[in-house]
């Protein structure tokens, strides 16, 4: 089962199901219900004992690795050939302590993140291309730049969430997963079902 039902963060892509924990991401196999491997090391980010959230898109699947005292912080990305991760830590992204995403996206344009690097008046976006994170543009909150970089560079929610907020309705759904000590419950997210270890 999970090794955490702590900060359960959900991800469809195919037949896997991504879940994101406290303690690292779960790969579940959707058609044999259950958790195919766990990974907390394997994502190489300094401190991985840490939120994770899983992002993934069209077979693009990535790990974003929360900072916090222990953690730098960054993202990991999955490789399903080797079932290996890479990661890409601050110094990818220019800031060499931490890094706090604001946002994050695998959409269909491809791979997004916004950061600040120096406090808000500072805010960064990149993009993945070939191997490397480039930079598009600066924003500060102050005169509204970051607003406007955003609204221009970083995709609408529909392009990479599949579900946009609201209201959820009788149409959710709720899965259980099995993990050491019971089970715990995602939303949204298809049928409900039991992924049993």
């Amino acid at each position: 089962g999970l090794q955490s039902s702590l900060n359960l963060r959900v991800a469809v892509d195919g037949d896997t199901l991504w879940v994101g924990t406290f303690d690292g991401v779960a790969r579940i196999d959707a058609k044999r219900h259950r958790v195919a491997r766990f990974y907390r090391k394997e994502l190489g980010i300094v401190g991985s004992s840490s939120s994770s959230v899983v992002h993934a898109r069209g077979g693009s699947v990535w790990a974003e690795v929360r900072a916090h005292a222990q953690s730098t912080g960054g993202v990991s990305r999955y490789d399903a050939a080797t079932d290996t991760w890479t990661a890409y830590g601050p110094e990818e992204f220019g800031t060499y302590k931490r890094i706090y995403f604001e946002r994050f996206a695998v959409a269909d344009a491809g791979v997004f993140a916004v950061y600040q690097i120096a406090g808000p008046d500072s805010t960064v976006l990149r993009k993945f291309v070939d191997g490397r994170w480039v930079e598009l543009a600066r924003g500060a909150y102050a005169d509204g730049s970051r607003d406007r970089m955003i609204a221009q560079h970083f995709p609408p929610p529909e392009a990479y969430a599949d579900f946009i907020g609201g209201e959820r309705g009788e149409a959710t759904s709720i899965l259980r997963v099995r993990h050491r000590t019971g089970f715990a419950d995602i939303m949204p997210k298809p049928a409900p079902r039991r992924y049993l270890a």
